[in-house]
This record gives structure tokens, sequence and C-alpha cells, in this order.
């Protein structure tokens, strides 16, 4: 998990776990692979970009970060339980 992954917990899905990553720019190909070849059984979300530049109040930035998160799934409840 790095120190750029965090496990939170649904409200929506009764509690539980969910897994997320941000990562820099610079670091895209690597959250690539995470997505792709580590955590592609729990996900079929695509990338966030931050800022995004859809929103009015973010167009023209440069986007510095990128985020994925999975589906919600009890090892990741488990683990946040820990």
């Amino acid at each position: 998990m790095l120190g750029d992954g965090s496990i939170s917990l649904s409200k929506v899905n009764k509690g539980e776990g969910k897994y997320s990553m941000t990562m820099k720019v610079n670091s895209l190909n690597y959250l690539h692979h995470l997505n792709e070849d580590i955590y592609s059984q729990f996900t079929n979300t695509k990338f966030y970009a931050y800022p995004n530049n859809l929103l009015p109040q973010h167009k023209g930035k440069e986007i510095t970060q990128y985020h994925f998160r999975t589906k919600t799934h009890l090892l990741f409840t488990a683990l946040h339980d820990l």
C-alpha cells in the first residue's frame, strides 16, 4: 500500500472497505501497473486527475496527481479493521 494508499469504509455498502491510491503525475506508469496488474480483480474504475480540468474552478491548471479506487471488498474491510 506504500504511503500513498488508504482504505476507507463505504457508507453505501454496509461499511465495506475500499482501497484508493493517489500519486504524483511522474508516477503515472507505476500507478497504471498497480491498477492493471495488482488490483485489477478489485477495480474497474478509471484514473481521476487532480485538479480536474473539467471543473470551472480548475480550468487551465496543471494536473499534479492521479487517483484510482477499488470496488468495496471484504478483504479491504478486514485490513481496515487491523
